[in-house]
């Protein structure tokens, strides 16, 4: 049992009367505040009854999960007040197993999924998510809601039918509805979340119940924090993008953001005086992403890595050769101390070879930055100010 393990037990025992796996008839009977923050029927006394579950001599802290889901992005938010917040899902059903393993027994008061964008490997396991330990909407191989259809993913009705063991999150930040991908995993996720969706503007915060932690939306659909636009040329540049602060740590998970909203959205934290302890590389390290503006201005100091290894070559290639070598140059010109990854990744391999593909750097140069490939998932807790990041079994302290 880890430590994070370790700590959803503590808020079991702590908050066994409730649920983060309510049904969805309950999440709608109750609603949802546009901002995302309580239901429409949660009072003060929710609030007060929250704050008594954790100890007044427990410092609150954040602990993020960067899940190992291959090819994919996927990170878990979870503060010491039994609030998490889930950004992204991964692609497979693999990863809807890793990461249920993680929200199926967890008893979170709320829990909110943020999807960065419609892309398969950030949000292909959400309603598998939903689905829970038996894999089906409702309850497996039952017809839940006498509808004639049993166990459809792409039908709403059976999701989080009571006596499931579907997992129901209180509430789902997207981009919204426009040009929406023409895929069955989109009908799912749109069956999966119907009532509880929600687009948020730039400027809004997720509510985790501790005062110093914010997590801001600071791009959607092209809008930038404080009110610059530039124009999305596909999903990518669709990507809602969050800052998480707590006291003196800053995280940014940016999604796919190309370069060209980086830049702008760069500028504007670096003038509201915003400098990251970590970046969550963008786009799986694709040199599409993470320029030289946004490490300029923000100076992380650790780069997190969701990255697959080639699935028939290994560690060593990735098939679109991520992470670049363009992006590893720009982190070990600038600021960065360390880089994290879930996997190696790497060269993009020749067609039917495993050899490097015609100007590929192979193996890839990390000059004098420190990697660790963890071959996993990886760790971080802070308390406001330094932090711990644990990966491959060792724990290193900022």
């Amino acid at each position: 049992m880890n430590k994070f393990q370790f700590l959803f037990l503590l808020f079991f025992l702590a908050a066994c009367s409730d649920t983060g796996g309510e049904t969805l008839d309950a999440s709608l009977d109750g609603g949802v505040d546009p901002d995302g923050t309580l239901p429409l029927d949660a009072s003060d006394d929710a609030t007060t009854q929250l704050d008594s579950q954790t100890p007044d001599a427990e410092v609150p802290e954040l602990n993020v999960i960067f899940f190992d889901v291959g090819q994919g992005d996927s990170t878990l938010l979870q503060s010491s007040r039994n609030r998490a917040a889930l950004i992204d899902t991964g692609r497979t059903v693999e990863n809807a197993g890793k990461v249920g393993d993680v929200l199926w027994p967890s008893s979170f008061y709320y829990t909110v999924l943020v999807t960065s964008h419609f892309d398969a490997d950030h949000m292909g396991s959400a309603s598998r998510i939903v689905c829970g330990y038996d894999g089906a909407p409702g309850v497996a191989g039952v017809d839940d809601n006498g509808d004639g259809y049993t166990d459809s993913r792409v039908l709403q009705g059976e999701y989080g039918f009571p006596g499931s063991d579907d997992f129901v999150f209180s509430t789902v930040w997207d981009r919204g509805d426009y040009d929406l991908p023409d895929t069955t995993l989109m009908e799912e996720y749109l069956a999966a979340f119907y009532g509880v969706r929600y687009t948020p503007e730039t400027g809004e915060f997720l509510n985790l119940g501790m005062d110093d932690l914010k997590i801001e939306v600071v791009t959607v659909n092209g809008e930038i924090l404080g009110g610059d636009f530039f124009e999305p040329e596909d999903e990518n540049g669709r990507s809602l993008s969050v800052l998480v602060s707590f006291g003196d740590f800053h995280l940014l998970i940016a999604g796919d953001l190309p370069t060209e909203g980086e830049n702008i959205l760069a500028q504007t934290l670096f003038d509201r005086g915003v400098a990251l302890n970590v970046l969550r590389a963008g786009h799986h390290g694709s040199d599409t992403s993470t320029g030289e503006l946004i490490l300029d201005y923000l100076q992380p100091e650790v780069v997190v890595i969701s990255v697959g290894d080639s699935q028939s070559c290994g560690p060593g290639f990735n098939a679109y050769g991520h992470p670049s070598q363009d992006v590893l140059d720009r982190l070990a010109a600038g600021s960065v101390e360390m880089v994290f990854q879930t996997q190696q990744g790497g060269a993009r391999p020749a067609t039917g070879v495993c050899t490097p593909a015609t100007g590929e750097t192979y193996p890839r140069n990390y000059y004098n930055l420190d990697v660790v490939f963890a071959s996993d998932d990886i760790f971080l807790s802070t308390q406001g100010s330094g932090y711990t990041i644990e990966a491959a079994g060792v724990t290193y302290s900022f």
